[in-house]
This record gives C-alpha cells, structure tokens and sequence, in this order.
C-alpha cells in the first residue's frame, strides 16, 4: 500500500489549482522587471531606516498599524535590488492566498469543480491579478 493514496478526483483538482497559479503567472510574468511602485519606495525606506526588529510592529509609512506589512518589506529590503526576486515574493503571497480561497470555497460549496471555478474567478479577476506582484499590497493577499 502507498503511503499517499491520492484518487483520481483529487489528483485533477490539484490539476486544476496548478493551472490557475500558472495562469496567474503568466498574467504577472510581464510586471516581473518593473521598477518599485510609490507605495513599496516609500515603505522600504521606513523599513530601512527601522532600529530594532519590534518597530515591525509598529504603523507603516501611512500612519496605519500593519505588522504584516512591515514584517514583509523587513525581509523583502535585502531583494530591493533584484526587481524579479523583490515581485516574487508578493507573487508567492498571492499564490499562497489562492489556495487559501480555493480551501475556503470548498468548504462552502462542497463542490471541487465550483471550488476550482469561484478561486479561477476570484484568482483572475483583474483587480486582484493586478496586485499579485506588489509587495504593498502583499498583506491584503495574505489576509484571505
């Protein structure tokens, strides 16, 4: 007996899941080089200029209390640089956060198949595909 039996229902649903984040891939690939957008220069620098690790939870730049914020520019800063790595680290956040809603949806509709639809619609929708490689907007994703 294998130690991981996977039937054949849940090994297309994997499929599925993997061919939405290889779309929502191939929808942000084009944004991979672009340079820092307003809000991640003015946040990196107050990330920079942070004394101590425990500021992380503290405000952002804007005067709102976002930890999760801070504690992801803490350790994107190094990438600041490396414009492909600094995206793909909002990149895996919004991945992550499809899964999440994919999980979400199953328990509420109880239907892999509308589970697969309602995260392909919530994972393309242009105003979530949009922000899949800005770090800014990384703490919204990792909220679902």
């Amino acid at each position: 007996m294998p130690l991981f039996a996977i039937d054949r229902s849940s090994l297309k649903t994997l499929a599925g899941l993997t061919a939405i984040m290889l779309v929502v891939i191939f929808c942000a690939w084009p944004g991979m080089h672009s340079p820092l957008f307003a809000d991640d220069v003015h946040q990196l620098e107050k990330t920079k200029n942070m004394a101590q690790w425990t500021e992380i939870f503290g405000v952002d730049v804007f005067n709102y209390y976002r930890p999760v914020k801070n504690a992801l520019f803490a350790l994107a800063a190094p990438f600041a640089t490396n414009l492909v790595a600094w995206h793909w680290i909002g990149l895996t956040a919004y991945l992550g956060a499809t899964a999440g809603v994919f999980r979400i949806a199953l328990i509420c509709l109880k239907s892999r198949r509308a589970a697969l639809m309602a995260t392909c619609f919530w994972a393309l929708s242009p105003s979530c595909v949009s922000t899949a490689i800005w770090v800014s907007c990384a703490n919204i994703s990792i909220g679902v």
